[in-house]
């Protein structure tokens, strides 16, 4: 996802020619024309292996730092998240109804 949001000009996107509109939910996605993603996809890619480039190095407190039971708490963490997300009542009823033919199946 977009870790920083304020980063983000939505009007200046919007204002582009090729951009059709900007969609924001869990991921902030941005539309573009058709056949255009072709012409953008490397300019993109260059834009962000510059940006990985110019990232400084982790340092004492950076990734390298994280014990593997951080790490491990934070996946759990995640999971709960994404577990709590997808119990919605239609989904649960779908598994239940799954849950019953999928012993019947050879």
């Amino acid at each position: 996802g977009l870790h920083d949001r304020t980063l983000v000009d939505d009007e200046a996107l919007k204002a582009l020619p090729a951009v059709m509109g900007v969609v924001e939910d869990d991921t902030y996605q941005i539309v573009l024309g058709p056949g255009t993603v072709a012409r953008v996809t490397p300019e993109f890619e260059q834009l962000v292996e510059e940006g990985r480039e110019a990232a400084p190095a982790p340092g004492p407190g950076g990734p390298a730092a994280v014990s593997s039971d951080d790490l491990a708490a934070q996946g759990a963490a995640i999971k709960a998240q994404q577990k709590a997300k997808n119990a919605t009542p239609f989904k649960l009823f779908l598994r239940k109804i799954a849950n019953i033919f999928v012993p019947l199946i050879p």
